[in-house]
């Protein structure tokens, strides 16, 4: 493991499994991916509500239950999902259930790990709105975690372009999706369909994926860049800042 991640001043990479325990749900909250491998298949929707309510001290009894069907509410669903178990639900009734748990405690953080990618498109609205209405009333902040580019414009304010475990680009998504510095984030965009762009774009990486679990020396994108030169070979561009934005590239785009 490489790096720190630090919460509220705690490097929570190193903190303890009680300190851990602690952040997890009261301060920071977890949306996953598919919401039935995230929730117990063999106990209640309400058993799981109830068990962050109890496990974190907010609430227990009678309170807890109140609580947990609230939550419920919250994201559309009715109480009596409550008593039911997750494989009676629909794909998007889980996610809210998920969202429900994720959010109980009312944390300061969420992390949404590609929350609507296995969703149907025609839910996938719904389930956004839920996720931007909550950030806006409770002023919580949000890691969107997603590799649909128009989904990242819809509910981002920063964006940041990975490449092989590391940031290539960082900045206000408006300006890093209308004009990219970094040959790989151009690359992304111009592989996005798109009725406005009329003229194809030249510019293409080329057909070469390095290994990630052995990436190359330099810059990881060298093999597969138009513009890599002997340097970008030898030695790794770190971030630097430009203006509101950061790149990691010897040779940003113009």
């Amino acid at each position: 493991m490489e790096g720190s991640i630090f919460f509220n001043g705690i490097d929570v990479t190193r903190a303890s499994d009680s300190m851990l325990r602690r952040i997890r749900g009261k301060d920071i909250g977890m949306i996953f991916q598919d919401p039935m491998a995230s929730l117990d298949p063999l106990r209640t929707v309400g058993s799981q509500l109830m068990e962050v309510i109890e496990d974190h001290e907010a609430a227990y009894g009678r309170d807890a239950e109140k609580l947990a069907k609230s939550s419920l509410l919250s994201v559309g669903l009715s109480e009596n999902i409550f008593y039911s178990y997750p494989h009676q639900l629909s794909g998007g009734q889980r996610q809210r259930v998920a969202i429900a748990r994720a959010l109980i405690l009312k944390p300061n953080f969420i992390v949404a790990d590609e929350p609507v990618s296995m969703l149907d498109v025609s839910i996938r609205a719904s389930i956004l709105d839920i996720l931007e209405r909550f950030k806006r009333e409770l002023s919580i902040s949000t890691l969107f975690i997603t590799h649909d580019l128009a989904v990242a414009r819809l509910v981002g304010n920063r964006l940041a372009i990975m490449y092989l475990g590391k940031i290539v680009e960082e900045g206000p998504v408006d300006e890093v999706l209308g004009k990219p510095l970094h040959p790989f984030t151009k690359a992304l965009i111009d592989s996005m369909p798109s009725i406005k762009r009329r003229e194809k774009s030249n510019f293409r990486l080329k057909d070469v994926i390095p290994d990630p679990i052995n990436p190359p020396s330099g810059c990881r994108l060298y093999p597969g860049c138009p513009l890599a030169t002997k340097e970008c070979m030898l030695i790794e561009p770190t971030l630097k800042t430009l203006g509101e934005r950061r790149v990691a590239c010897h040779y940003p785009l113009e």
